[in-house]
């Protein structure tokens, strides 16, 4: 009876069929976004006016994880909406003055987003544009691997870095899927991350200069990744899947680092969970947790990633576009990670991409002898054929995500 398992599953595989993992699992209460406790650090957002003229403001009041009432820092103060701007004109400080007042009383520099008005007038609080990444003003950087979870799940050991380059929007504005090679979707992956903001230029030869409290920012970030590029080819398929046009939801706000840091006592939890879109013909339920750790869990802190991001400083990698994107940019002669940069550190367990089982690589090797095809692209194709079942991103679904103290994105795939 202990064999009977292995060898039908070996059978299984033989027969060419391959296992379906599906990472949905229930809801329970404490999966939702918690009560909100009273907020003594400084949240700072971007927004639009209501003449469409981009703002910077210290959150007030939020519900459930998302910005309700700020305060306008741009009108009351002259703060600019840039945040490298407001880092260098003192705007945590001033932050932090403004939360010890009476902001109880409605003023002419508060702000009211309601629900329906998120996904146009919140803004990403970092503000890095394409330009920027063009021409090395500011980059995007993600690391994959950092959680071992998720190294289980991919199959890989190590850690690595690689580049987005994508310009970070807004937590609630909408995700476009687009499609591969003018099919469907490729495979939409869902990969809920901290995000840390450099407030001055990192040079990486220097890293034992670097406090990750004072030189660095924390929010919430998604890396979208279309899966089906990267199987295509592992070693330069990153940028290509991952730098898409709004393929970067962050915020809602940004918390200074001097308030949030890897060793604060209180444990830091991220959820990510996932609405779907009626009509999917999978047949499961509508709403369902995906993503659930600890930023505990999280196996390199930020010193050990600018350590991984110094050995593979000269790295690039080509995107969809064809033109190569690297991780670092050169400055009188040294590697410099530029102010503004936005470092995405890594996903936990439960994203839709599974590796291959073992009897599913040896089943996968068979059938690539014998259709003379990458076993690659043979498990691309069943990830395409039980996408849905595997829990892939489609159309009309919405995804929930949220960290501690950082607030929460809900944002709907287009």
């Amino acid at each position: 009876m202990t064999t009977a398992g292995p060898i039908a599953t070996m059978r299984a595989a033989l027969a060419g069929r391959l296992a379906v993992h599906d990472p949905r699992r229930p809801i329970g209460a404490d999966d939702l976004f918690p009560a909100e406790d009273r907020h003594t650090a400084p949240r700072i957002a971007r927004f639009l006016a209501s003449d469409g003229s981009p703002r910077i403001g210290l959150v007030l009041e939020s519900v459930e994880g998302l910005p309700r009432r700020l305060l306008d820092l741009t009108a009351r103060h002259g703060l600019g909406p840039g945040l490298l701007g407001f880092v260098g004109a003192g705007g945590f400080e001033i932050a932090e003055r403004e939360l010890e007042r009476d902001n109880d009383t409605p003023r002419p520099d508060h702000v009211t987003l309601e629900p329906d008005e998120l996904a146009e007038r919140l803004l990403s609080p970092v503000d890095i544009d394409v330009a920027d990444i063009e021409a090395g003003a500011r980059l995007v950087v993600g690391f994959g691997l950092t959680f071992r979870a998720h190294r289980g799940e991919t199959g890989r050991a190590r850690p690595f870095a690689f580049p987005k380059p994508t310009a970070p929007t807004g937590a609630c504005a909408p995700v476009r899927a687009g499609s591969d090679r003018g099919g469907a979707v490729g495979l939409l992956d869902y990969e809920l991350e901290l995000g840390c903001v450099a407030f001055r230029d990192i040079d990486l030869d220097q890293l034992d200069r670097v406090d990750a409290a004072a030189d660095f920012g924390y929010l919430v970030v998604n890396d979208v990744s279309a899966r089906a590029p990267i199987l295509r080819d592992r070693r330069k398929g990153y940028a290509h899947a991952k730098g898409r046009p709004t393929y970067l939801p962050a915020g809602p706000w940004l918390v200074p680092g001097t308030h949030f840091t890897r060793d604060a006592p209180r444990l830091r939890r991220m959820v990510l969970t996932v609405t779907e879109a009626k009509g999917n013909d999978a047949g499961h339920g509508p709403h369902t947790l995906r993503q659930d750790a600890r930023l505990e869990d999280l196996s390199l802190g930020l010193d050990e990633l600018l350590r991984l991001l110094s050995r593979q400083r000269r790295l690039s990698m080509r995107g969809e576009d064809g033109r190569s994107w690297p991780v670092t940019v050169e400055r009188d002669g040294r590697r410099i990670l530029p102010a503004g940069s936005l470092l995405l550190t890594g996903t936990p367990g439960g994203t839709a991409i599974r590796s291959p089982r073992a009897a599913d690589q040896l089943a996968l090797i068979l059938r690539s002898l014998r259709y003379l095809r990458w076993p690659s692209e043979d498990y691309r194709r069943h990830l395409e054929a039980h996408r849905h079942a595997f829990g892939f991103l489609s159309p009309g679904d919405r995804v929930s995500g949220w960290i501690t103290g950082l607030g929460r994105q809900e944002w709907l795939v287009r």
